[in-house]
C-alpha cells in the first residue's frame, strides 16, 4: 500500500496514469549551479499538454528517488513499494530509499534545495563510461561481479569526460579502436563505501567500434565477461541490472536516442 510520509496540502492527490516524457534531456540547463541531473521534461495528461514538470531521479542499488519540481501533481511511476514525501523531509526521504523503497519527492523549494542537499551529505565523485556499437548493431557489454554492466570508471585528474570513457572502455574491455560520438544522459547513485556516503554522476556516452574486435575483460576489476551482443539482448540484461544501469537501458530504448 502507499504511505504518505507527508503530505503538503489537502489539495495534492494522484496524477492519473497516463502520464509520459516528452523532449530532449535537460543536462545543460544546470550548470549555472554547478551539477547536473538526469532531468526530463514531464508532461501530464491524456491528449493534452497541461502541466509540465522536471524530474531528477537518484538511485541506490535496486530503487529510485524521484524528485519533482514544477507546476501540478507529481505523477507516479509504476513501483511495487512507493512511498511519498516532500522536500522538507530530505532525511527521512533518503533513509527510506537507502532501506529499500522507491521514493517520490516533490520539490516544492526547487532543485538548488536539493543540491545543497546532497553536498551537505555526500562526497560527488564524477565517473564516465560508454556504450559501444559495432559496426553490425552489436552493443559490447560487461558482467561485473555477477552483474551485467557498461563499461565505465572514475575520471583521473587532468581527465575529460570523454578522454575517461574511452580509458575505462580499453581498460575493462580490451577494445581499443573507438571513437566518441555524443553523450547520452548522466546516472545518479549514491553508495555507502570507502569510508561514507557518496554520489556518483556517471557521464554516459555513445560511441563506434572501428570493427568487431576481440575482448580482453580486465579480471583485476572483477570482470569476468567482456561479450557483444545482440542490442536486445544487451538492453534486456541491463533492465535486469541495478537501477541506473536499468536507467540507460530504458534511455536506448526511446525512439530519439540514436547512437
Amino acid at each position: 500500500m502507499r504511505k504518505i510520509i507527508n503530505k503538503h496540502s489537502a489539495n495534492e492527490k494522484r496524477v492519473d496514469e497516463g502520464w509520459t516524457k516528452a523532449g530532449r534531456r535537460l543536462d545543460e540547463s544546470w550548470t549555472k549551479i554547478g551539477v547536473f541531473f538526469n532531468g526530463g521534461i514531464i508532461i501530464l495528461g491524456r491528449g493534452r499538454y497541461v502541466k509540465m514538470m522536471r524530474r531528477t531521479t537518484i538511485s541506490y542499488l535496486d530503487h529510485y528517488l524521484y524528485y519533482y519540481t514544477g507546476t501540478g501533481d507529481s505523477p507516479e511511476p509504476q513501483c511495487d513499494n512507493c512511498v511519498a514525501g516532500n522536500d522538507e523531509r530530505l532525511d527521512e526521504c533518503f533513509s527510506l530509499l537507502t532501506s529499500g523503497k522507491d521514493v517520490i519527492v516533490r520539490g516544492h523549494h526547487g532543485i538548488r534545495h536539493l543540491v545543497n542537499y546532497l553536498h551537505a551529505h555526500y562526497r560527488m565523485v564524477k565517473a564516465a563510461g560508454g556504450v559501444v556499437e559495432a559496426p553490425d548493431g552489436e552493443l559490447l557489454a560487461i558482467e561485473r561481479e555477477r552483474h551485467w554492466d557498461l563499461p565505465k570508471g572514475m575520471v583521473e585528474r587532468g581527465e575529460t569526460l570523454p578522454q575517461a570513457a574511452l580509458r575505462e572502455v580499453a581498460e575493462e574491455t580490451g577494445v581499443t579502436d573507438v571513437s566518441v560520438d555524443h553523450l547520452i544522459m548522466k546516472t545518479y547513485h549514491i553508495y555507502d563505501k570507502y569510508g561514507g556516503w557518496h554520489i556518483k554522476q556517471t557521464s554516459w556516452f555513445a560511441m563506434h567500434a572501428a570493427g568487431r574486435q576481440h575482448t580482453a575483460p580486465q579480471s583485476e576489476e572483477g570482470i569476468t565477461q567482456a561479450v557483444w551482443l545482440e542490442r536486445e539482448d544487451c538492453l534486456r540484461k541491463l533492465s535486469q541490472s541495478f537501477a541506473s544501469l536499468r536507467l540507460v537501458a530504458d534511455e536506448l530504448k526511446s525512439k530519439h536516442v540514436k547512437l
